[in-house]
């Protein structure tokens, strides 16, 4: 079995009207028949900082910055895997917007790790939904 991942605005031409099950059917569809069976593609719709909101506290100990504004980010939306509706707005904008000194490869393996996976399935469905294919491929 191959997982796969891309990011959705890693696609060059993507027309208004694709969705990620419509993307994730395409690359099924590219691959031969036979071998179909064998490929799990996954299209992550964000940013991976959107995985830091799953835990508000934790993201801002990780960052050494107050809660205030995660908590007014995470108020705009029902689903924190839409937090990234834009290149302005996106996940690593907001942060930095806050916290200047955010350093991707720095701060959020670390945050990450403190939130724990549990955590991050709980409140991100898609990524869990991936996770748990893969996770489901070992019984």
């Amino acid at each position: 079995m191959l997982p796969t991942l891309y990011d959705f605005y890693g696609f060059k031409r993507v027309s208004d009207n694709e969705t990620k099950q419509t993307l994730e059917e395409k690359i099924k569809q590219s691959i031969k028949k036979d071998q179909r069976n064998k490929i799990i593609p996954y299209i992550q719709m964000y940013e991976f900082e959107a995985l830091l909101f799953s835990d508000n506290e934790k993201m801002a100990a990780g960052l050494g910055t107050y809660k205030d504004w995660i908590d007014a980010v995470l108020s705009e939306f029902d689903d924190i895997e839409t937090i990234n509706n834009s290149k302005e707005t996106a996940p690593s904008r907001r942060i930095k917007k806050h916290v200047p000194q955010y350093g991707k490869v720095q701060h959020a393996p670390l945050i990450l790790k403190q939130i724990g996976l549990t955590k991050i399935k709980s409140k991100c469905q898609g990524f869990n939904d991936w996770l748990t294919q893969l996770e489901n491929l070992s019984k």
